[in-house]
């Protein structure tokens, strides 16, 4: 089992990997953090903070995913 420690070094670790994800299809698409909020209906402020891992709402996510043509898929390992 793991120690908590351990456990929020991971969440941190996946809330990072996310966001460094969402942060790279958003600059290949060629658009700013203003654009694509537009386009997905949420607010500049709120695109950035999931850019900067602070995710809240799934909701989000699998809009960001449908935005770019991916799936969201979850792993547990």
């Amino acid at each position: 089992m793991k120690t908590r420690k351990q456990i929020k070094k991971n969440q941190v670790e996946t809330r990072y990997n996310f966001a460094r994800q969402i942060r790279l299809l958003r600059e290949g698409a060629g658009l700013s953090i203003k654009e694509m909020a537009q386009q997905i209906f949420i607010s500049e402020t709120f695109l950035q903070k999931q850019e900067l891992g602070e995710i809240e709402h799934i909701g989000t996510i699998f809009a960001i995913a449908q935005f770019f043509d991916k799936k969201v898929e979850i792993n547990l390992v």
